[in-house]
């Protein structure tokens, strides 16, 4: 049975805005026995399981909001995001949730993610982010070079964070990838972030024609002889990893880059499934959770994952940040709230058609569904998987706000999946040419730091 653990959404704003205040008490009720709410219901109720917000009756149907007219044209753009993907582990368990109060970040920053242009465009984009007063800015492989627009980044910053979110991994020698994060560590004066995901099957083997399985093992001993061979370029130690995958045993001074002035860049990981989730506890320094996922799947799943690797590693929590890419439906007006909301339904369509994510539906009770949209995907059914994320599946993956309370929703939703949290904006980048869009997403960031 599909349960409405974190709410629901109405296109009346003026009953919202009615009931905010109630919104604020669910969520923070929500903190002390299950699954984050958003701050967007009507109706207070109360399950054994948390507290819970209900918009409709159960006996009302859920609304289907009508195919939006530009779906079939986001259709090739959200295939190509498909692609990026991480992990190929197996299926995940079924956790009941439970507070996590010791978690609370105590401050959080707003990321945005993007694709690099032409160097000369990336190094601009990103000193308009710095403008912006945003934290950080992830750079993904895609049709260009996470690293060289990272690059790029660095001649135009001085404050700014900048990362690979996500580079990818197996097409590129460990010490080719360890080579090239040092010398941006060193030019970011320490503000470069590596991150990493392990792509998918078709793309590393008929793309890259590299090896991918098994891509868990395989990016555990990545990341482990990364971190070897910073090691060896600090002089901290003599080159010496021996794995199944990846074997570094030499490195002369000549082909060293040799110590530099700051810490070696943390290594981040993509991780939806077990697997990754637990590798991350166990090698990484971060986590870059899918931007398909919930608060409470992050939360009651993939936390307790990590904790498991973190027990191998001898860590606790406070030596992982989590880096949260979200997607939002913003907007002052109904009208602007239907627009984003239709974008978000579909993101969330053909991100759910990929079965191997079925547990961050099934989490919530969305069982089958992502085989009902890998169904129609095949059929080139479009309006039937837009209509099969229903409002009440959408509340949970999303956020749905107002301008003006977006950067508190953002920190009252997530800032107890850890002590270090890190938002993403999954859209920004989508609006950025847009000056007043560029002030609104500048406002959320500098909110979030209250």
């Amino acid at each position: 049975m599909r349960n409405r653990g974190e709410g629901a959404w109405s296109s009346a704003s003026g009953r919202n805005r009615a009931n905010l205040g109630q919104a604020r008490n669910a969520s923070r009720c929500q903190r002390s026995s299950g699954p984050l709410l958003p701050r967007v219901p009507t109706t207070v109720t109360r399950s054994r399981r948390a507290c819970s917000i209900a918009l409709r009756s159960e006996s009302q149907p859920p609304r289907r909001d009508p195919v939006p007219d530009r779906a079939l044209e986001h259709l090739a753009r959200l295939q190509r995001a498909l692609q990026q993907l991480p992990d190929g582990a197996g299926p995940s368990e079924r956790l009941r949730p439970k507070a996590r109060a010791d978690r609370k970040a105590s401050t959080m920053e707003l990321d945005i993610i993007a694709h690099p242009g032409l160097l000369q465009e990336s190094a601009e984009h990103a000193r308009q982010v710095e403008e912006a007063d945003f934290g950080g800015i992830w750079w993904t492989d895609s049709g260009r070079s996470a690293y060289l627009a990272s690059t790029a980044s660095a001649l135009t910053t001085e404050r700014l964070q900048i990362g690979t979110g996500i580079a990818v991994a197996f097409p590129r020698s460990p010490m080719v990838t360890a080579g090239i994060a040092w010398e941006l560590a060193a030019a970011t004066n320490g503000r470069f972030v590596l991150g990493l995901g392990s792509q998918v099957k078709g793309h590393i083997e008929r793309r890259y024609s590299t090896e991918f399985s098994p891509p868990g093992p395989r990016m555990k001993e990545y990341v482990e002889s990364v971190k070897a061979i910073f090691r060896a370029f600090a002089g901290e130690e003599k080159l010496s990893y021996e794995g199944e995958y990846y074997n570094f045993s030499l490195l002369p001074d000549t082909w060293s880059p040799g110590p530099i002035d700051v810490p070696a860049p943390p290594v981040y990981i993509s991780a939806v499934l077990p697997y990754m989730s637990r590798l991350v506890g166990q090698v990484a320094d971060g986590i870059h959770v899918h931007p398909f996922h919930s608060p409470g799947y992050v939360r009651d799943v993939q936390c307790k994952q990590i904790e498991e690797g973190l027990a191998r590693s001898g860590r606790t929590m406070e030596a992982i940040t989590f880096s949260i890419p979200i997607m939002t439906a913003v907007g002052d007006s109904d009208e602007e709230l239907e627009k984003t909301r239709s974008h978000s339904r579909m993101m969330i369509a053909f991100y759910g058609s990929t079965r191997a994510y079925s547990p961050v539906f099934e989490h919530h009770g969305f069982d089958g569904l992502s085989d009902e949209l890998y169904a129609m995907q095949k059929q080139g059914d479009i309006p039937g998987m837009l209509a099969a994320v229903t409002d009440e599946v959408l509340d949970h993956y999303i956020v749905t706000s107002s301008w003006n309370d977006l950067g508190s929703t953002l920190v009252e939703r997530y800032q107890d999946i850890g002590p270090n949290v890190r938002i993403t904006s999954y859209t920004a980048a989508d609006s950025w040419s847009d000056p007043e869009m560029r002030e609104k997403w500048s406002q959320v960031a500098k909110a979030m730091r209250k």
